[in-house]
Parts: C-alpha cells; sequence; structure tokens
C-alpha cells in the first residue's frame, strides 16, 4: 500500500494544494500514507486544524508521508468523488471529516474492501469507520450549549437554532441532546425554528436579521458552525440588540472576540483545532502500527494519553475537553495559522491557567 498519493483534480473540485512540508513528492516504500480531509478547505478553522495536522506531520515525519487535502464546496458529493480516485492510489488511512453521516458509507466500504484504514474526525459516518476522533463527547457540548442559554435567558423564552447543515453528524447530535435537555429541564424554552446555512458568516448573519425582524419576542441564538458565530453576533449588534437576544455559539476566539468584549457574546464553547488535527494524525498512525481498542491509552505526541473509549456500536473513539469561553478568558487565546515563528505547537501562546497541562493555538 506503500505508494505515493496523486495530486486529486475531480471534476468541479480543486484540490487543497500542500506545503513543502506535507507534499508527497517522493513517499518512501517503508512510510505509511495518509490523507487527511476537511469539510472542505479554504477558511478559518480547518486552517487551524492544518496547524496541528503539518506539526504532528513533522514530529512523525520518519514513519509517515501525510496529504491533507479537501473540497472547496462542504458537500458530500465532493468528498465521495476526491474520495474515490485517492482510494486508487491505495494509502494506508483516509482520515474524513464528513459533510453527511450517511452518504460516506459506502465510500468508506470501498476502502475498507481495499485494505485502508477509515478514521472519521470532526464529524462521524454513521457506520465502516475504525476510529472516530471525536471534538468533544455529544452529550458535554449540548449540554453546555443549552444550559449557557438558559441561564442567559432566565430559563424561558424563543430561540433560534442555526446550524451548518442537517446531515452533519456533530450537529445532528448536539441538537437532539439540546432537544432532549430542553424537554427535561428547561420546559420553558422553545425553539421556533432550526435553520440550515451552511458554513457561511454573511449567510449566518442575513438569517439572524430576518429572524429577529420577524420574531420581536426572540430571546436568543443557538449557533453551530465556527464561521456561523461572528455573522450571528454582527446582526445581534446592528441591530441593537445585545443584552436583550443572547447568543452562544462555537466561534473561534479570534472570530467573536470583539462580540464577547462588546457583550454580544456572554459565553462561547469550543475545544482546540490544532490539538484535533495534531491527535488525529497520531492516532491514525497508531491505528495503523498497533491497532486500537476500548482502554487503549493513545500517546498523542506532547498532547500526552488519551483514553480510548467505545461507541454504541463498538466503534473505538477519543475526544477532546470542552473549553468554556467568556469575558474573561478570550484574550487567553490566539488563532495560530503559521509555524514559522514557534519552535513547538504547544510552546507559545501558553494559556492562562492552563489546560490539562497543555497550552492554545485558536
Amino acid at each position: 500500500m506503500k505508494k505515493m498519493l496523486m495530486k486529486v483534480l475531480a471534476t468541479g473540485i480543486v484540490a487543497a494544494s500542500l506545503t513543502a512540508a506535507l507534499a508527497g513528492t517522493a513517499m518512501a516504500d517503508d512510510k505509511l500514507d495518509i490523507v487527511i480531509m476537511p469539510k472542505l478547505i479554504g477558511i478559518d478553522y480547518y486552517n487551524a486544524v492544518e496547524v496541528g495536522v503539518k506539526q504532528a506531520a513533522e514530529e512523525l515525519a520518519d514513519v509517515a508521508n501525510i496529504n491533507w487535502t479537501g473540497p472547496t464546496d462542504a458537500t458530500a458529493d465532493a468528498q465521495i468523488e476526491m474520495l474515490s480516485s485517492i482510494i486508487a492510489t491505495q494509502p494506508d488511512a483516509i482520515c474524513v471529516a464528513c459533510n453527511d453521516t450517511e452518504a460516506l458509507v459506502p465510500t468508506f466500504q470501498q476502502a475498507a474492501a481495499a485494505g485502508i484504514k477509515v478514521v472519521t474526525w470532526d464529524s462521524d459516518g454513521a457506520s465502516d469507520r475504525d476510529l472516530f476522533v471525536d471534538l468533544v463527547n455529544y452529550d458535554v457540548f449540548g449540554n453546555a450549549y443549552i444550559d449557557d442559554m438558559a441561564e442567559l435567558i432566565g430559563g424561558a423564552g424563543k430561540i433560534a437554532l442555526i446550524t451548518t447543515s442537517f446531515t452533519a453528524t456533530n450537529q445532528v447530535n448536539w441538537t437532539k441532546v439540546i432537544e432532549e435537555k430542553i424537554a427535561s429541564d428547561y420546559p420553558d424554552i422553545e425553539i421556533i425554528t432550526k435553520e440550515a446555512v451552511g458554513e457561511d458568516t454573511q449567510a449566518a448573519y442575513e438569517k439572524a436579521m430576518a429572524l429577529m425582524n420577524s420574531n420581536e419576542d426572540l430571546a436568543g441564538f443557538i449557533v453551530m458552525g465556527c464561521p456561523n458565530v461572528p455573522g450571528v453576533a454582527q446582526a445581534v449588534e446592528e441591530a441593537g440588540k445585545a443584552g436583550q437576544v443572547a447568543v452562544v455559539g462555537n466561534g473561534l476566539p479570534n472570530s467573536i472576540r470583539q462580540y464577547v468584549e462588546s457583550g454580544v457574546i456572554s459565553y462561547d464553547e469550543m475545544w482546540d483545532a490544532t490539538y484535533h488535527g495534531y491527535l488525529t494524525l497520531y492516532a491514525t498512525v497508531q491505528l495503523l502500527n498497533d491497532g486500537i481498542a476500548e482502554g487503549d491509552k493513545i500517546a498523542a505526541g506532547q498532547l500526552g494519553e488519551f483514553e480510548v473509549l467505545s461507541m454504541e456500536d463498538g466503534t473505538p473513539t477519543i475526544a477532546m475537553n470542552l473549553l468554556h469561553i467568556t469575558a474573561d478568558n478570550v484574550n487567553d487565546y490566539d488563532f495560530c495559522l503559521k509555524m514559522i515563528e514557534r519552535e513547538s505547537l504547544l510552546r507559545i501562546p501558553v494559556r492562562k491557567g492552563g489546560y490539562n497541562g497543555q497550552t492554545a493555538c485558536i
């Protein structure tokens, strides 16, 4: 399986250009060939993930060749078209952030039939994967969203949910947890609408503005999708409703800092995007070399060890920890896009107060 990965140019899709650190121009036969595919390329969030992938790739350069590539549109069809070509090159593993829970399963089955390991990350597939590297446990994250909102609106009121799509596994599960928590703990909170706007700041802004105009008693927005959070926050600020319409989301700190400082956003729930890319690569290498099962420990380089749990279907899984961002700590985070000015991913900048001994890069 140790073949050079070819650059994929699928019809209507432009694959991501790899930097020199990741370009597979002459892959050694004794190295693992790993493809890592985000939902799409060219947005801040996945740029941050790529930083972690690059760092791990440098540290694992003796054992693995890494190809970071993805579509320019966040659709399952775009991923399927690219993956079909990639599978033909016989990498050892494909790591995919799924744009659709179900649609990618036949492609995963195709990969497995070719002897290729399948890792999902960020957003899971429905089946036929060997490992899922989660963001944050679904229950933990969904409960944090609605608990934040309930606190901000006094446990009662009409809210709107803005998401990227109704098929992204993580957001489907977060929404399910939110709805279950409302039913059990917050009966006076009502979700009046759920709107999918893609990964699009402008679309989120326009949808939020329209919803406020048509619902004068709207109490808050729960926003999913990093690019969407600043769009909704901008709409609330421009409408003069800061402090009246609550905003809870999962925005990157740099993209929402001004809205946290101005009081438009009180709480933001997040994980470390850069660590996620770093962890995904280390976990995949361990999967290929040693296998992974429930109860194992994944040695993730500078991040330390992560315990492997098991999903309901028996698939091994690991997850990041929740970051609760407020006005008190938003300035403790930076969004690192370049490695050149620092020796290590985990040294600069240091997060005040610490986070399991780790540092920040978002």
